[in-house]
C-alpha cells in the first residue's frame, strides 16, 4: 500500500471514527458498508451498500486493510471490531 493510499484510507477511517460517537465498536459488515457508501458503481460493495445488503468479511483484519485499522487503532483505543456481532443478531 503506497503512502498516498495509506493517508486517504486514515482520514477514512478518522471519518468513520467521528460518525460512530455512539458506539466504536463496529462489526466487520459495519465498516464494509461504510467503504460501500464511498464508492462508485463499479463496485459490488457500492451496489451492496445500495441495496442494504450486508456483506460479512470476518477476515477483514487480514493484509493491508487489517494493517491500517490496526495503525489507526494505535491512537483510537476506543475504535474496536467484534466480528460477531452480526452473526450474533442473526443468530437470537
Amino acid at each position: 500500500m503506497d503512502l498516498l493510499l495509506k493517508i486517504k484510507f486514515n482520514l477514512f477511517l478518522q471519518k468513520l471514527y467521528d460518525s460512530s460517537k455512539s458506539s466504536r465498536e463496529l462489526a466487520p459488515s459495519e465498516i464494509i458498508r461504510y467503504i460501500g457508501g464511498h464508492l462508485n458503481e463499479s463496485s459490488f460493495l457500492y451496489w451492496a451498500f445500495k441495496n442494504n445488503i450486508p456483506v460479512f468479511v470476518p477476515g477483514i483484519v487480514d493484509g493491508a486493510v487489517g494493517n491500517q485499522i490496526w495503525l489507526f487503532n494505535q491512537s483510537h483505543k476506543d475504535f474496536k471490531i467484534d466480528a460477531l456481532t452480526k452473526i450474533k443478531q442473526r443468530i437470537v
